[in-house]
């Protein structure tokens, strides 16, 4: 139903520079630990801050935070109680899915693998409490191009999108920066001047090996012209919080 998410660490690992930009933080802090499951991780997908847990051998768990009801995501559900508030628990063949409403209006969800027994599933969220984990940056940026706005971001990639854009969970439409192996990729396009750094440009972006093993990668669909596009990619640095998309 899901591939496995990408960890990423809440807590500081290694001082890094404070990003250009921010993005708001999840607003509900976990309180209950999940042995096996790792650190909470804070992302960022169409501009809306989530939280998600990766353990690898398919042990993962999601938290979002709507205003409004999530729709119904498996055909077996019962009634459960969080904090003696009303709930539905949802049972499908990948796993299991915890909703409920919260004192303020909001609604909490909480998606889990199988493996996650029901007990440990509201264990956890009768744990999340009011707070801030905020989202952790896989770059930081020199500069980022006027009128656009964080749309997604991951320890994978980080979207700009044009403020008046609609937000979006994909890149389409949007400036997005990840990373490459760059065994794995061969230099095309014209090269060019980024930084200290031979770059490759082409019709939708530009590539640069950073010498470390790892291509920068920068995708364009917002128009930007070549040299502020060349800027933007040499004021580009990834934190200890990157890694290496796959697929």
């Amino acid at each position: 139903r899901r591939s496995s998410p990408p960890p990423c660490r809440s807590g500081s690992a290694a001082a890094a520079p404070a990003p250009l930009v921010e993005a708001p933080p999840f607003p509900f802090t976990p309180t209950v630990s999940l042995p096996g499951y790792g650190e909470p991780i804070a992302e960022l997908s169409a501009g809306v801050p989530g939280l998600r847990y990766d353990g690898g051998a398919d042990r993962w768990l999601v938290v979002s935070v709507t205003p409004e009801r999530p729709a119904p995501s498996a055909a077996k559900s019962y009634g459960v109680a969080v904090r003696e508030r009303k709930a539905v628990l949802e049972v499908g063949p990948d796993g299991s899915t915890l909703t409920w409403r919260e004192a303020d209006g909001r609604w909490l969800r909480v998606e889990a693998d199988r493996q996650l027994s029901r007990g440990d599933l509201t264990g956890y969220a009768a744990g999340l409490v009011p707070g801030a984990v905020p989202v952790r940056w896989p770059f930081t940026f020199e500069t980022v191009p006027p009128g656009t706005v964080p749309d997604v971001v991951s320890r994978v990639a980080v979207s700009f999108r044009p403020e008046g854009n609609p937000p979006s969970h994909g890149f389409a439409g949007n400036l997005t920066v990840m990373l490459s192996y760059t065994a794995e990729m061969a230099p095309s396009g014209r090269a060019v001047a980024v930084g200290g750094r031979t770059g490759w440009v082409t019709a939708t972006g530009l590539t640069v090996d950073l010498g470390d093993g790892r291509t920068l990668v920068v995708q364009s669909e917002i128009g930007l012209a070549e040299a502020d596009l060349v800027a933007f990619a040499a004021g580009v640095h990834p934190t200890p919080d990157a890694v290496v998309g796959r697929g």
